[in-house]
């Protein structure tokens, strides 16, 4: 019994003082231990308890001492005891109070003014009246009913569509509604492939159209006017030619280009040869075919220098279905997305020519073979006139098309473009509009073949101008 005990005091069954207490008991019992603790502990008293024990103890009872087996002792000062054996009335003395816990904060509605009662009624609407019936039983209509049901309503007016041309220019540029179709399917891919590719800074579809469409649909007038593709084109051109012969002296130009009867001479020998390739006398029904876009006149060949997205020669293959376009650009990826984009429009005119425009004016099957060679937003004159006339057979046309006032740029490349056997024929406005002004084209004639040396390598035209 000795062991068990001091193996539960060990486990924590009962306090330091308990457990003294209860070997104090069990010793005062035991004859074997009574020596050992009357030595160690002093004499115990009637109820078996040494003085050392009494004073640590609060209450001791003799009675409780007296009676049989002892029972264990409990401290009112050790807070682990949950079950206390004195009386209620002692227990709720010795218990501290219990805090009261905070009630939570009730939410109280935001007190807003009164309102005077002047002020509401003013503020709230006044019912309709009731309408008049009159004596037959009929309900009459109030002034404002009558006077809207005398007005009828007119559906608002739907924006124009941003894909759509204005029929005016549909009718000056000779456009069907089937080339006006393809046009429409071309910038749709071009603007869907832009996302992911860098084709063009214009993201909006009626910027495009003004941007991109009309802006190169503007260069067929210059560009017809001076080939002489018809009988009405052929009288501009005559006049064309005697303003551009009297404005090679004047600053408007900024360019001369030799006396004026050579370049008559020059440019009437040129226009002979360019009339026999495009069919003369045949376009006086081509503005009646339902095809438009000019059938009659005959096929040329054209080369858009560093075409990019295929501005402008891609509108110019929808326009003119019968000219035969070779879209020439450096970039493989861009290459891919023309030849895509032709399949997509039904363009059968089109062919797409990977290289750079230094290396292709030297290939056997693209060295001054074409007709018409173009350019639009590659670089200055001096340098597109080393890129494109390389590839203009001689008696052939460059066009380039420029910004608002380009006279200083026009007349810097004066030096180049003879150099290249080029001959510059006019300076023109075109119907096509920016944000500087009313843009222009700047028109070349190829008066004798380029030099073998040119264009030079690739990168030097760029970095060194003529």
């Amino acid at each position: 019994m000795h062991r068990d005990a001091v193996l539960a005091g060990r486990r924590g069954f009962a306090t330091a003082a308990s457990r003294r207490a209860i070997l104090a008991g069990f010793r005062s019992q035991d004859p074997m231990h009574r020596p050992c603790a009357a030595a160690s502990h002093g004499s115990p008293d009637a109820a078996g308890q040494t003085p050392k024990l009494r004073q640590r103890q609060s209450k001791p009872s003799s009675a409780a001492a007296s009676a049989g087996p002892r029972q264990r002792p409990t401290n009112t000062a050790d807070t682990r005891v949950k079950a206390p054996t004195t009386s209620p009335a002692t227990s709720s003395s010795t218990l501290p109070a219990r805090i009261p816990r905070k009630a939570p904060p009730q939410h109280q509605p935001s007190q807003q003014p009164p309102t005077h009662p002047a002020t509401t009624a003013a503020t709230t609407e006044a019912p309709p009246p009731p309408p008049a019936v009159s004596a037959t039983g009929t309900v009459v209509p109030s002034p404002d009913d009558a006077a809207a049901s005398a007005t009828p309503s007119q559906p608002p007016s739907a924006p124009p569509p941003a894909s759509a041309l204005s029929p005016e220019i549909l009718q000056r540029y000779q456009l069907s509604a089937h080339q006006h179709r393809q046009l429409e399917i071309y910038l749709d891919y071009l603007l869907e492939v832009n996302q992911s590719m860098n084709l063009t800074a214009v993201r909006d579809k009626g910027d495009a159209w003004q941007r991109h469409v009309v802006d190169s649909l503007a260069l067929l007038p210059v560009i017809e006017r001076h080939i002489g593709g018809s009988d009405s084109s052929s009288g501009n051109s005559s006049k064309s030619r005697a303003s551009s012969g009297s404005s090679d002296g004047s600053s408007s130009t900024g360019v001369g280009s030799g006396s004026e009867g050579e370049a008559q001479g020059g440019e009437g020998s040129r226009g002979q040869e360019l009339r026999a390739r495009s069919g003369e006398g045949a376009s006086s029904s081509s503005s009646s075919d339902g095809g438009g876009g000019g059938r009659g006149r005959g096929a040329l060949r054209v080369v858009d220098v560093g075409t990019g997205a295929g501005l402008p020669g891609m509108v110019l293959a929808v326009a003119r279905p019968q000219w035969k376009v070779t879209l020439l650009d450096s970039l493989r990826k861009r290459c891919d997305f023309l030849r895509e984009a032709a399949a997509r429009a039904g363009l059968s005119n089109v062919e797409v020519v990977w290289c750079r425009a230094e290396d292709g004016g030297h290939r056997p099957e693209l060295r001054q073979a074409y007709d018409l060679a173009v350019a639009r937003a590659v670089a200055e004159s001096r340098v597109l006139a080393e890129l494109c006339l390389p590839f203009v057979r001689v008696g052939g046309l460059w066009v380039a098309a420029k910004g608002p006032d380009p006279e200083v740029e026009v007349c810097a490349a004066a030096g180049a473009i003879r150099q290249l056997g080029g001959r510059q024929l006019a300076l023109e406005r075109v119907e096509s509009h920016s944000a500087e002004g009313q843009r222009t084209a700047l028109v070349v004639a190829k008066a004798g073949p380029t030099p073998a040396r040119f264009p030079r390598q690739a990168g030097t035209p760029n970095k060194k101008p003529l």
